[in-house]
């Protein structure tokens, strides 16, 4: 069913740097998918009496998938990194894989995978800087993007001279990155009166609200939470609780939003889209650990290429390309009982917005939209803590 999260105060996304006596924490641009997870685990478990192991084993066990952005009905998601702009006139280039390498040409790369390069760039052209996108696309412009429609002279007018000054910018589906709020704090010696040798340090938080020319408006979260246990079932079906989220226990309100919602559902046109193509795109709509970092383990090399099914799918896929930006860490601490207490081990996602394209061997590329918002990580633990979901269109 689905969820919407209110934020009361500007809540703290941490990073993977340390925090502790002189040293602030630090928000990232948006939250990673085991911090709601987490958050809502919580929530439940202390709905439903407390954490024992048989009820920490049900609560990990629940299928989440988000956080995301949503203003009003609209639901954002990372912008993808094939896509490229020039700044000055805001023209769009997209990153399409290039032929295949003549006589006397190579690369790298493994399994024979193609280099990508800006489409319709003449190689006359001069070199430019490119244009600084929206961190965030409205499901209806990703699903634009996502069956290779152009945005024209509407993006070019909405963002090009905007480039990356304005955070927290509403404007045609597009949202720029998150305003952030920043707070100092201080201890204060309780003899003395005056504040303690290097306790002063800093907080920077997401703010949830967006501005829409010169109108300002709540920004909310969306999420869905899957479970076959009854009894958790029954906490979801009544939830209307606030608990914090993310670090210094931030404050949000979290409420039940009904169980069907056409936003998590892939839209009509990219699942007609799929059914007339045999060349997809995957974009990662959150980011992904997979055991091979960027290369999803799913994927096998056989007759010099990659070649494979994602989890949940029943279509054989070769990968032709990918565009994947550098690989993000995730760590945390562990609390959980009967394991091993302390820091997590360091793992390498492949971030949010990262591309990659195939080509349809057997099956039918139309089923992909059945994994619409669905997860291709390799770990079941992460597919249900909502890593690596995909949204998917043609190239």
């Amino acid at each position: 069913m689905h969820l919407t999260i209110t934020p009361h105060d500007p809540l703290v996304a941490r990073d993977a740097r340390s925090f502790g006596e002189g040293n602030g924490a630090r928000t990232m641009e948006w939250f990673n998918p085991s911090v709601g997870a987490g958050s809502l685990r919580s929530l439940l478990g202390k709905l439903g009496g407390g954490f024992d192991p048989a009820m920490i084993a049900k609560l990990k066990d629940i299928t989440v998938r988000g956080p995301f952005p949503m203003e009003g009905k609209d639901m954002f998601v990372h912008f993808p990194l094939d896509f490229v702009a020039r700044k000055d006139d805001g023209k769009i280039f997209p990153l399409r894989p290039g032929d295949d390498l003549r006589e006397g040409e190579g690369t790298n790369l493994p399994g024979g995978i193609r280099l990508c390069f800006p489409k319709g760039l003449g190689t006359d052209e001069p070199d430019f800087k490119p244009l600084k996108p929206p961190l965030f696309w409205s499901l209806d412009r990703m699903a634009k993007w996502l069956t290779e429609e152009t945005f024209g002279n509407d993006f070019a007018s909405s963002w090009k001279s905007n480039d990356g000054k304005e955070s927290g910018m509403l404007k045609d589906g597009f949202l720029r990155s998150l305003e952030q709020d920043g707070r100092t704090h201080v201890k204060i010696d309780p003899e003395s009166g005056a504040s303690s040798e290097g306790m002063l340090f800093t907080t920077s938080g997401l703010t949830f609200v967006c501005k829409a020319g010169e109108e300002l408006r709540p920004l909310r979260m969306a999420m869905d939470a899957r479970t076959g246990d009854g009894f958790l079932n029954e906490r979801l079906k009544g939830l209307g609780d606030h608990h914090p989220m993310g670090s210094e226990r931030r404050l949000a309100h979290w409420k039940r939003d009904g169980d069907h919602d056409a936003r998590w559902e892939c839209p009509p046109d990219v699942r007609k889209h799929l059914s007339q193509t045999k060349r997809v795109r995957m974009i990662l709509a959150s980011p992904a650990p997979f055991r091979s970092g960027w290369l999803p383990g799913w994927l096998r090399e056989r007759d010099g290429a990659y070649f494979g099914t994602p989890p949940g799918g029943n279509v054989e896929l070769r990968l032709v390309s990918a565009v994947v930006n550098r690989w993000q860490p995730i760590s945390g601490w562990s609390i959980e009982r009967g394991k091993p207490q302390g820091p997590k081990a360091l793992r390498r996602m492949a971030p949010a917005g990262s591309v990659y394209f195939f080509e349809v061997g057997k099956g039918d590329p139309a089923t992909l939209s059945d994994l619409w918002l669905k997860s291709v990580c390799d770990d079941a633990q992460d597919r249900q803590d909502g890593f690596g979901l995909t949204l998917w269109g043609t190239w």
